[in-house]
């Protein structure tokens, strides 16, 4: 997610072939996947009514709906005329990313944001705000760096917790199942960032790895959201 921020800083003419590739690939796959979770618990959210899951399902709504625009952004680029609504596409790639970031939030610490989440149109100003704020200062490359580095490290954060609260958690809880996704979706990410900076040097074996690790995620995914799915 954060990697894809970074990557709209730099122009075309330095995008390798393979590491788009594979960053597209990832897209496609959290837009499939994404959907997939947020349509196959509206049951078990609807019987439970539990708030954590109702943010779960809003962070991979979100998650769909960024990755599904940053898509159309690859097909896009190609086209001169895009370069007129570049910058707003953008835009509103980070304003979804930063809702996904803030429900991904909400969902592990409900109890916590009890009262803040209780504002449904907060989450939506704030991630307005950033964006109003990363703006006021387009010139600066040091700016859109200093983002990126500081959503990495909050997703750094978001895994330890994510490990922390899945252990917590007793394996008879749908909550065990939630955080066992997140950690899956965290590993994946950083090996999706990691495989697409290879790629740049070990294109084709990158490339084969991260497809085999694709698969894996999907086989993990789908066998964890048994338990979510009613």
């Amino acid at each position: 997610m954060f990697s894809d921020y970074l990557s709209m800083q730099v122009p075309m003419e330095f995008i390798n072939f393979y590491p788009m590739l594979i960053s597209l690939t990832y897209s496609v796959l959290l837009v499939l996947l994404s959907f997939f979770i947020y349509f196959k618990t509206k049951d078990i959210f609807e019987i439970s009514k539990n708030k954590s899951l109702e943010y779960f399902r809003l962070a991979f709504l979100f998650l769909g709906v960024s990755n599904l625009i940053q898509i159309f952004l690859y097909f896009l680029r190609v086209d001169s005329s895009f370069r007129i609504f570049e910058k707003l596409s953008f835009d509103l790639v980070l304003f979804f990313n930063l809702l996904t970031l803030i429900y991904l939030t909400y969902s592990m610490f409900s109890h916590r944001v009890k009262k803040l989440s209780e504002n449904k149109l907060l989450p939506f100003i704030f991630s307005g705000f950033i964006i109003l704020l990363k703006n006021y200062f387009p010139n600066s490359r040091l700016i859109p760096l200093l983002f990126g580095l500081l959503l990495g490290l909050y997703f750094i954060f978001l895994f330890f917790i994510s490990i922390f609260k899945y252990f917590k958690y007793s394996k008879k809880k749908k909550l065990h199942s939630i955080y066992l996704i997140y950690i899956l979706l965290f590993i994946s990410m950083f090996f999706s960032n990691v495989l697409e900076a290879f790629a740049i040097v070990l294109p084709i074996v990158s490339s084969i790895i991260y497809l085999l690790g694709v698969f894996a995620f999907v086989f993990l995914s789908m066998k964890v959201l048994k338990d979510l799915v009613i």
